[in-house]
């Protein structure tokens, strides 16, 4: 008879839902989180080279992954999953780079060819995340100038009715006065 550890494996504890899960969108959403969590971090454990979107649980890959709408994922409307996100991402930047550390064990010192091979990913990862901290803070500009711009076409609307409402008014009693004056001559 073989005897094996995984026959002595207890199975993992069911995941908790925190309380603030309260929708089956959210609860998707959570559960997907926490699996993407546990993945990454086993990618991390591998010696492979990870670009920075591999290492960190990104919220639009997790809603399409989801079958859900991006504009789900923000902070006005999950902001406890947002926050736990944040969490996972800090929580995994701290494993990669213990696990990056541990890693280089080596006292090798890179070749010239690879340290200017290591040298043009580093530039091509810095500028793509420049441009996506670009389009977040042009994102945000434009949401709220768009914001501002139909809370004061909202105003104009609104006036506009009132004016709208006034001159039918002045319409209505016109009418009255000319059906009068036609009555009397």
């Amino acid at each position: 008879m073989v005897i094996r550890l995984s026959d002595f494996r207890t199975p993992p504890p069911p995941r908790e839902i925190p309380d603030w899960v309260k929708t089956q969108t959210t609860k998707k959403l959570f559960n997907a989180a926490i699996d993407e969590f546990e993945i990454i971090k086993q990618k991390a454990k591998t010696p492979a080279n990870l670009k920075i979107k591999e290492r960190h649980i990104v919220l639009r890959q997790l809603a399409l992954r989801c079958g859900v709408s991006p504009s789900t994922i923000t902070q006005r409307r999950q902001p406890d999953l947002i926050a736990l996100i944040q969490s996972l991402n800090s929580d995994l930047d701290m494993f990669f780079q213990s696990a990056t550390a541990a890693s280089y064990s080596s006292g090798r010192k890179l070749t010239k060819q690879e340290l200017i091979r290591q040298n043009r990913e580093q530039k091509l990862e810095i500028d793509r995340l420049t441009n996506l901290r670009l389009v977040e803070a042009l994102s945000s500009v434009l949401d709220s100038e768009i914001l501002e711009n139909s809370r004061t076409q909202v105003v104009t609307i609104n006036q506009l009715k009132e004016e709208v409402r006034r001159l039918n008014r002045v319409i209505a009693e016109q009418g009255l006065l000319n059906q009068r004056y036609i009555d009397n001559a």
